[in-house]
This record gives structure tokens, sequence and C-alpha cells, in this order.
């Protein structure tokens, strides 16, 4: 029978939470897929329905939970569906909530998750974290996507710019108008979605310049268009992160107070540039501080080999991990009751990530039940 993964995730126009968390559990679900069937679980609030949008578009269940009979729901559906791994990705986490996902007796696995009740987690991956003290802290366990490393340019010939998927600030328009004053000769490439209000602005400002301006719309590329650039403008989410593990120059501007404070966090790395808090945006320091990259390749490259080496880009590897090896031992368990039972059955599986570890669960029965599992190993994956 197949494993279910709940996902209990919001996201959307909400500011603080943006969409963050929805694409994190989506590139989780995209390489679990294949382990079990995933049901999604969020609120069914108009402010969440672009992530609600999102999670249709990759062909997955969604149960939409009220919000004035939360806990009910939630632990309605928690009953019903009897998941074997809970993934719970939240701005904030209540107590009670953890309570019912943890009913089902699946392994719970929560993110940023720093408050007392955190001991209900199982697996309290906290990776934003610049010196890890506990375990699943640190940014071995950052999830973004695998980098895409190219080489060095001596001169830099494209700029990016992407401030999430719900730019609260509108830091996208004051970035780019302030490039175009620069007039860089640099192709920028501008991202947004679909919830970003002044996309019309910013084509017109596009359209009205010597300066090569193109604006993607919720772009199936983003990995492709990020990874070809030389420096960035992102805030301090993901996108920054997913950046420093390529090598690309950052240069980093809050758009929430939690942001402002990773960046202040890890700047002893030396791996980006603090362009400062975007509620103070100040364009003559920004444009100040891209002309000086632009202009330094030393500086430049020392940036990106110092944010190789604080983001390796595994982490979704190694949370991917986690979970497997989790429904891996309840098939074991499984595979072991069918023995006892005397049932005949078989199962196969093997490991999506890494091509050098495999597990094979077979169980056989003839004049009595063998259960024969084999471990491989030719390599340590991680």
């Amino acid at each position: 029978m197949a494993k279910k993964i709940l996902v209990r995730v919001d996201g959307g126009s909400v500011e603080n939470i943006g969409t963050g968390h929805i694409f994190r559990c989506l590139l989780l679900g995209s390489e679990l897929r294949g382990r079990g069937t995933l049901i999604f679980a969020s609120l069914d609030s108009s402010e969440f329905g672009y992530g609600h949008a999102q999670i249709k578009k990759q062909g997955h269940d969604l149960c939409l939970l009220p919000p004035d009979q939360y806990h009910d729901a939630l632990r309605e559906l928690v009953s019903r569906e009897d998941p074997d791994f809970v993934i719970c990705d939240l701005y904030e986490y209540e107590e009670e909530e953890l309570k019912i996902l943890k009913a089902s007796g699946a392994p719970l696995m929560t993110f940023d998750h720093v408050g007392s009740h955190r001991q209900c987690s199982d697996y309290p991956i906290n990776a934003v974290v610049p010196r890890p003290r506990a375990r699943y802290e640190g940014l071995d366990y950052i999830v973004i996507s695998p980098p895409d490393i190219r080489p060095f340019r001596q001169t830099p010939e494209k700029l990016f710019v992407c401030f999430g998927g719900f730019d609260y600030g509108d830091l996208t328009f004051k970035v780019a108008s302030a490039l175009v004053e620069l007039d860089v000769s640099q192709h920028v490439s501008v991202v947004v979605t679909s919830l970003y209000p002044h996309v019309s602005r910013l084509r017109e400002l596009a359209a009205n310049t010597p300066v090569r301006v193109a604006v993607h719309e919720q772009p199936d590329n983003f990995a492709r268009l990020l990874s070809e650039c030389d420096i960035a403008c992102v805030s301090g989410g993901l996108t920054m992160f997913q950046t420093l593990s390529i090598g690309v120059s950052v240069v980093a501007i809050s758009q929430y107070e939690h942001q402002r404070q990773t960046i202040e966090d890890f700047k002893p790395f030396g791996a980006y540039v603090d362009a400062g808090a975007g509620d103070r945006f100040d364009g003559h320091r920004f444009k100040e501080v891209l002309a000086g990259l632009v202009s330094n390749a030393a500086q430049r490259r020392e940036l990106g080999d110092n944010a190789r080496r604080m983001v390796d880009g595994r982490g979704l590897e190694r949370v991917v991990r986690l979970v497997a090896d989790e429904l891996d031992t309840r098939q074991a368990s499984s595979c072991n009751r069918a023995t006892s039972r005397g049932e005949a059955t078989f199962t196969s599986y093997t490991w999506p990530m890494c091509s050098s570890f495999s597990t094979t669960c077979s169980t056989q029965a003839a004049t009595g039940a063998i259960v024969i599992w084999s471990r491989e190993r030719t390599a340590r994956c991680g």
C-alpha cells in the first residue's frame, strides 16, 4: 500500500508569510512524489489562494481547512488519512495543532520552528542558523533547488532581480528603477509572480529605457535565469540562499524584520553585500554597491567562493533522506507484519536521490515466510 505524506502549509499574499513556505513544500513534494501519496492541507482563506493554485498546478491533492473550525477540521483530516509522515511548514506554530498532527503516530517534521513547543517535532529543521547547536540546525538543511554552477565571468553580463512571490515593499520596482538610473550595460532579468500588483508599471519602465530589462512573470525557468546571472539583487529569504549556493554575487535587501536579522547573522561569512532594509531603501547607496561589484571582479570572485563554502546546496537531499528513511522503516515493519502472518508480498523501491545507495525489501511466502533485506553502499551520500 502506498505511504501517505501529509503536508500542512500556508502561503500567499500575507505580510511576513509570503510564498516561501509553499515553494519549499512543493520542492520537497516533487522529490517525494515517488515515495508515496502527498496530501496538502491549507487554511481556506483568500489570502492563501495563490498557494492553493500552485499546489493544484503540481497535481497534488489539497484539503482546505476552515479557519473558524480549524482544530476540528485538522483532527478529522488526520484521523481520515492516517498519514505515515507529516510535514508542517508555517510562519507560526501553535501547540494544539502540533499535538493533533502528532496524534496520528506518524513522525512530524517542522521548519523554522524555534518556539518552546518545537519538542513536539521529531525533525525540527531550523536551517537559518549561523552557528548550529542542535540536531537538524544549520545550512546543511536548507531546502533549495540543487545548484547549477557555471564558470565565473570576469566581466559581468547579466543581473537578476527578485524579491519573492509577494513583494510587500515593492522593492522590485525600486531596484529596477535604480538600475535604469544607473544606466547599466548588463542585461537585467526581473522576476515576479502573479501576486505582484505593479507588473504593468514595471513593464512600462522596461519598455521606455535603453537598458535591457526583461520582465519575467511566473517563469518556469527561474532556476536557469538565476544560475546565468553574475549579480543578484534579492531579499533575505530562501532565494538568497539558493543564489549563494550557485556562487553568484548577492546584493541583499531585507523585506521583513526576520530577514533583516538573517542578513545580519550571516554577514561574518563574507558571502554577500548588505544593502540595507527595504523599508528604508536608499537608492544612492544601492547604486554605489552595485557599481562597485560590477567593476570589481576580485570582490565578486571572493563573494562567490565564500558563498559556496557557506551553502553546499545539498539540503534538499538531506531532508528528503530523513523522510525516506522513516518511510523505509515503516515499510520494513509492514514486511515483518506480513511475514508473521505468512502472507506473500513483494515490494521494491530505490533511493531517489543517489544512485550509489539502494534498498530492496522482499517478502516471500512458500512453506513459511522469508524476509530478505539487502543494503548496498558503494559511496557515502552526504
